[in-house]
């Protein structure tokens, strides 16, 4: 039976470079020593974004998740570090592009300007729209 603790000792001892290599090869281990070496690092850049802790740590995991799913793409023209953060950047700004779609109103400023069905249950209205 192998020695976990040995294993991830090994793990926080070697570079990035060869983890991103092992983690191309399937090692989850690798690929989980490099979320955990660089979480704090990604939540301080999307906290610096979103203005918001919970919000932040959304954009992050999303983030971890998309860099999985795109490792094989990674060809270390770049640190591994800098191709996360771009990639946790986007991520935020792609949630602020998503939030920005729809902004609450007061419905009742509009008086009887509003065209019907412009309206949405939920109190937004379509940002393209005008009333």
């Amino acid at each position: 039976m192998p020695n976990v603790s040995a294993m991830n000792s090994s793990l926080h001892a070697t570079p990035d470079t060869q983890l991103v290599l092992r983690a191309q090869n399937g090692d989850s281990a690798a690929f989980a020593e490099l979320a955990t070496r660089h979480y704090r690092y990604c939540v301080k850049i999307a906290l610096a974004l979103m203005h918001n802790e919970a919000d932040a740590e959304d954009e992050v995991q999303n983030a971890f998740i998309s860099a999985l799913s795109h490792l094989n793409g990674f060809e270390s023209r770049s640190s591994f570090r800098s191709w996360l953060t771009r990639i946790v950047t986007n991520q935020c700004l792609q949630r602020h592009r998503k939030l920005r779609r729809f902004r609450p109103i007061v419905v009742e400023n509009f008086g009887s300007t509003a065209q019907a069905g412009e309206f949405r249950k939920d109190g937004f209205v379509d940002r393209g729209k005008t009333v």
